[in-house]
């Protein structure tokens, strides 16, 4: 049982990056969306991101995020998002890079999306500080 469920989760670990790049964006957004480049991570700070939901697959909210993680050269290098739990009890921190996570900004407001479900993201190991 125990092989089952590291041999599940390191899939999932696996495929959660690979179900993010292939992701299909529309040739054309609306005017007023900027979709997130490689390079737009760099000017947003750790204040403007946590508390944000995160969107999953289905359109509906599987998160937020509780904490920012900067490398060295100032950039977001983790998002932690708390998924599960109810009314912010039992929830579980899981760590995602920027390539696992879509940000879009719309005026001043910010989105994240990830290309995955609830349970997905559920499956991926705890973060711990």
């Amino acid at each position: 049982m125990k092989t089952l469920l590291i041999t599940t989760a390191t899939g999932l670990m696996l495929a959660l990056p690979l179900a993010a790049q292939t992701t299909t964006v529309p040739a054309t957004p609306p005017a007023t969306t900027e979709p997130a480049l490689p390079g737009a991570w760099a000017g947003v700070t750790a204040d403007e991101l946590k508390g944000k939901s995160v969107i999953g697959l289905d359109d509906k909210k599987i998160g937020d995020v509780s904490d920012v993680v900067m490398g060295a050269d100032a950039s977001v290098s983790q998002i932690v998002v708390d998924v599960g739990g109810f009314l912010g009890m039992g929830a579980k921190p899981v760590a995602l890079t920027p390539a696992q996570v879509t940000l879009t900004r719309e005026g001043d407001a910010i989105t994240l999306r990830v290309a995955a479900t609830e349970d997905e993201l559920k499956a991926l190991p705890e973060y711990k500080q």
